[in-house]
């Protein structure tokens, strides 16, 4: 992952800084970082989990961008699993009951269906809402486990998906930069912006960068909530 500063240093100099001067701050760019981040939380697949201890949780350790599922480690949810990975290593990998007749791979498969829908069940009960950066879960008791995509997750982003995001968060600046402009003249600087322009340049950026995402080799890991 680039280091935020260099990034958004970089994103300044894209948009023409130092001999343009911009109304956006720093804080307000690296706002625009974070946003495109969240928008490619879906289509990573290093996902971070660890454990919470209560359904109210604000994180303070830890930058979390998405939370994508949770759930209760309890015994109905590792014995479900352990049942599905036995059932199928029996089926797909040793053959599945080679000598048995075929009502018995049948009862076998329907066996795997009916395990893994009360997995899903299992799973699917706890709901939950991120705001800002405190996390609400309402079903089973704690502790749960979360699978989120946080910092540490984003430090191991595939290349394409870094510049995916750079390229997101310059054409979001675009267009909060032509937002600004489009209220306010700025004074005091040999070159101006045309505002229209920016902003049509940012918006066809930004939707050409979401339909490649949305075509991405990576596919989703998991559904957004």
């Amino acid at each position: 992952m680039l280091d935020r500063a260099a990034w958004i240093s970089d994103i300044k100099t894209r948009m023409g800084y130092p001999v343009v001067h911009l109304a956006i701050t720093d804080d307000m760019i690296n706002q625009q970082c974070d946003a495109a981040i969240r928008k490619a939380a879906p289509y990573l697949n290093s996902v971070d989990m660890f454990t919470v201890s209560s359904s109210t949780v604000k994180f303070t350790d830890k930058l979390v961008y998405a939370v994508l599922r949770v759930h209760s480690p309890g015994s109905a949810y590792d014995a479900n699993t352990d049942a599905i990975e036995d059932i199928y290593r029996t089926n797909i990998y040793y053959g599945g009951l080679t000598n048995g007749s075929s009502s018995d791979k049948l009862e076998y498969t329907l066996t795997a269906e009916l395990v893994y829908n009360t997995l899903q069940e299992t799973v699917n009960d706890i709901g939950f809402r991120l705001v800002g950066d405190t996390l609400y879960i309402d079903g089973q008791s704690p502790p749960y486990t979360v699978e989120a995509i946080t910092e540490k997750s984003v430090q191991n982003m595939p290349e394409n998906f870094v510049n995916w995001c750079f390229e997101y968060s310059l054409a979001l600046v675009k267009l909060c930069e032509a937002q600004i402009l489009g209220h306010v003249q700025i004074q005091g600087s040999p070159v101006t912006h045309n505002a229209g322009d920016l902003r049509s340049e940012g918006n066809s950026e930004k939707q050409a960068l979401e339909e490649k995402l949305g075509t991405a080799s990576h596919s989703l890991f998991y559904c957004m909530r």
